[in-house]
């Protein structure tokens, strides 16, 4: 899935391979108003309730760097349809202390810039420097934020692509109900259901390499941080995602399922 990997590419250099993701802020820019809240959990919850993209830009000092990213976000929110949010984050509050031990802000090279989805996923995260398309990227539709924060998660994310003129619809989801109520997986499945017919959709169906004109029920089998381990059309049962998930656990998919 091109723009799941894209994102997933970019966390991976953020979260694993420079130990960072989240937020930190100082002050936050709604329009011309400056408001503030007591730490960046707040921040982060306000924009969730908001159902608003949040751009957190965390620094340690005033620099060029730091200028520039300021000046592109700002830019692409004056251009964008979308609601968002603006915040800076200096990371020398002692009231952010908790965020920066949890998400390693402390380890990444300043500044950075986190994206958050309406629904708290990160779509994207960028050290030292960010251009337009790169930001353009990270605006995702709602079916790409719901896997998204499923494997952010560490959760499997079974994407039911079903409607009212798809064959074995109930077969599908009855499989996907099972598998999920394993006793050994329970609370680490999520069920996205979508319709495939819908515009909206057509990212993650064209990642995917999935036609918006599918007869049969279908569900995706994705795995953090990203990967598609296979897709199951027609009458399956849960032995069929059973399949996926050993394949996953038998070496070929390190990581992939649930600890």
């Amino acid at each position: 899935m091109n723009r799941i990997r894209f994102i997933v590419k970019r966390l991976d250099k953020m979260i694993i391979a420079l130990c960072a993701t989240l937020l930190l802020f100082s002050q936050s820019l709604i329009g011309q108003t400056t408001v503030a809240y007591k730490n960046s959990a707040e921040a982060i919850q306000t924009a969730q309730n908001n159902k608003q993209y949040l751009f957190l830009l965390f620094y340690d000092t005033k620099g060029e760097s730091l200028k520039a990213m300021e000046s592109t976000v700002n830019d692409f929110r004056n251009k964008t349809s979308e609601d968002t949010l603006f915040y800076k984050a200096l990371t020398t509050d002692e009231k952010e202390n908790d965020t920066i031990a949890k998400y390693g802000i402390n380890r990444a090279p300043l500044p950075v810039l986190l994206i958050f989805a309406p629904n708290g996923a990160i779509t994207g995260g960028f050290p030292k420097e960010v251009s337009m398309d790169l930001l353009k990227k990270c605006i995702v539709d709602n079916l790409i934020m719901d896997v998204l924060k499923t494997v952010q998660a560490e959760k499997i994310a079974l994407v039911l692509l079903q409607n009212s003129k798809t064959k074995f619809n109930n077969e599908s989801s009855k499989a996907a109900e099972e598998f999920s109520n394993d006793s050994k997986l329970k609370g680490y499945v999520d069920i996205i259901k979508a319709d495939p017919s819908d515009p909206k959709n057509s990212d993650f169906l064209n990642s995917s390499k999935l036609s918006k004109d599918i007869t049969e029920a279908t569900v995706v089998f994705i795995v953090p941080p990203g990967s598609i381990r296979g897709v199951y059309k027609g009458k399956i049962t849960k032995d069929t995602l059973m399949v996926a998930l050993s394949a996953c656990s038998s070496g070929s998919g390190s990581g992939c399922c649930p600890k």
